[in-house]
């Protein structure tokens, strides 16, 4: 604990981080400019490393079952509630939902495509509701 305490200090003086004590513990990090510099440069290393320049293949995933291509209309009920309480404008949103899915058989179901197709999967959604 005595490092922490000799580094949090010079951090600040830097510019580095500042740490934001509630009751005792770190709530939060502010940063400073510098902070902001060496958190952008971590971010896009890692995103360099683990993303763009990764040395596993990334398969093609085919999925051709009809439950999950009305997966959409479950958002129609809490959209039209949105609308309404919006004076009927489209209102601007986002909604997301991760949903763990499973196969019944691992078949290649891409026709003449070869694709990957695991027992289990994640469905990850991502919808943007806004004003055209």
């Amino acid at each position: 604990m005595s490092l922490l305490n000799k580094i949090l200090p010079m951090c600040k003086a830097y510019a580095y981080m500042e740490p934001i004590i509630i009751n005792n513990t770190i709530d939060h990090l502010k940063y400073g400019a510098t902070g902001e510099l060496l958190c952008q440069n971590i971010r896009n290393e890692w995103l360099y490393s683990n993303v763009t320049s990764r040395d596993e293949s990334v398969f093609q995933f085919c999925n051709t079952q009809d439950k999950y291509k009305n997966a959409i209309l479950s958002l129609k009920d809490p959209f039209m509630n949105a609308k309404q309480f919006c004076n009927n404008q489209l209102p601007f949103s986002f909604a997301d939902s991760r949903s763990i899915c499973e196969h019944p058989d691992s078949k290649d179901s891409g026709g003449g495509i070869k694709s990957f197709s695991p027992k289990k999967f994640t469905r990850l959604k991502y919808f943007a509701f806004c004003i055209p």
